[in-house]
């Protein structure tokens, strides 16, 4: 199965990716946040996380965000390696895409991504095919 991976570097950041990848089941793997743990780190304990091709309000429904996931993270440590398998069913992801990161409450100024702070955030998810053979 093929694996999508996002580095992400900035609290809004455009990501780029080599190929369009075609609607289909995407399973949330894993997420990995390196951030400068001799700093005081203030996200409310975890980061929200939004991705551009998850919006609609189909994947998601909460009480407290839509079209994002969070993310509890411990912010006294360098690497925070959180594990999942979140099923859903991706729209259509263009080569170009939109990603916003939040702390865990989306209350006061977003997250910094610098030596001080988050170094980076790197989401992991598998999906079934990376070409789209079924298209007859």
């Amino acid at each position: 199965m093929p694996i999508l991976h996002i580095r992400i570097t900035e609290n809004s950041e455009v990501i780029n990716l080599d190929r369009n990848i075609h609607s289909q089941n995407f399973i949330f793997k894993r997420c990995v946040v390196v951030q400068n743990a001799a700093t005081t780190n203030v996200y409310n304990g975890g980061l929200t996380i939004k991705l551009s091709f998850l919006s609609g309000g189909l994947e998601f429904a909460s009480n407290i965000n839509s079209d994002e996931f969070s993310v509890a993270i411990q912010e006294s440590q360098a690497v925070n390696d959180i594990r999942f398998d979140l099923n859903f069913s991706a729209e259509d992801i263009s080569r170009s895409f939109q990603t916003d990161v939040f702390n865990y409450n989306k209350s006061g100024a977003r997250p910094t991504f610098d030596a001080n702070n988050l170094l980076y955030v790197d989401l992991y998810f598998e999906y079934d095919e990376l070409y789209a053979y079924n298209t007859y």
